[in-house]
């Protein structure tokens, strides 16, 4: 950063954080061009903001400008919770953003702490499930009061049969899962689960064997506004889908 960046951040500071063009130019000597000059490569940086009071005829008396501190890496990283990464990869991942302070949990634990914590609804989208989905769906932790919609989003038409074998097992069992499936022209790649509208899932593996013991797969828990944001596009391609 500039020293005349540094001389300007702290005329803002000592004037409670915001101040005009007017009453930095007394306090830094600067002409209005050099200011806004100055002013501009800060805000690229996200290091001051720019707000629009007073008269909109007459911006640069007019127009307030103020210090934007930087954000902490919890504020940076927002809603992220913890890291997702299937056992081949968890031990290099752990290492990896260890100095952002995220824990990381594998693929098996986040769907099972996923079902198990579920007391309202449980919602899955995912292209493919095999016979393990069976073992976490089977688990005795399961509410018997919340309903577990499970959403294929991309099932070739030869994996179907399986597939819907697999989910009638499922349902013999705890009889409130529920299943549709998306037109298989239109699928959806991402995975993602919400759990009670609290919190949600993103990841990039499949319900597969092959996917906890060999895939380098990761994902991310996340809370806040992108749970919402998940839950409508659950319940968007849910209203959509059909049942198998």
């Amino acid at each position: 950063m500039s020293s005349e960046a540094e001389i300007l951040l702290k005329a803002l500071r000592e004037r409670g954080g915001c101040a005009k063009l007017p009453e930095l130019a007394v306090a830094t000597g600067y002409s209005v061009f050099r200011l806004l000059t100055v002013l501009n490569e800060l805000l690229a940086v996200g290091a001051v903001r720019r707000d629009r009071v007073g008269d909109p005829l007459n911006p640069l008396s007019t127009t307030e400008w103020c210090v934007q501190e930087p954000k902490s890496k919890q504020e940076v990283l927002g809603s992220i919770e913890a890291l997702i990464a299937t056992p081949p990869l968890l031990k290099d991942a752990a290492e990896l953003i260890a100095p952002l302070g995220i824990p990381v949990i594998s693929s098996q634990e986040v769907l099972r702490n996923a079902l198990c914590n579920t007391s309202t609804y449980f919602k899955l989208a995912v292209p493919y499930i095999d016979s393990t989905a069976y073992v976490f769906f089977t688990e005795n932790c399961l509410s018997p009061k919340a309903e577990y919609k499970i959403l294929l989003t991309g099932q070739r038409e030869d994996k179907m049969q399986a597939t819907l074998r697999i989910l009638e097992d499922i349902r013999n069992y705890i009889p409130n899962v529920v299943y549709r499936a998306v037109d298989g022209k239109r699928g959806l790649h991402a995975k993602f689960l919400v759990v009670d509208g609290k919190y949600a899932a993103v990841f990039t593996f499949n319900l597969y064997y092959t996917h906890y013991v060999r895939n380098y797969d990761i994902g991310v828990v996340v809370r806040g506004s992108l749970v919402e944001l998940l839950d409508k596009i659950f319940d968007y391609l849910w209203s959509r889908a059909t049942q198998p």
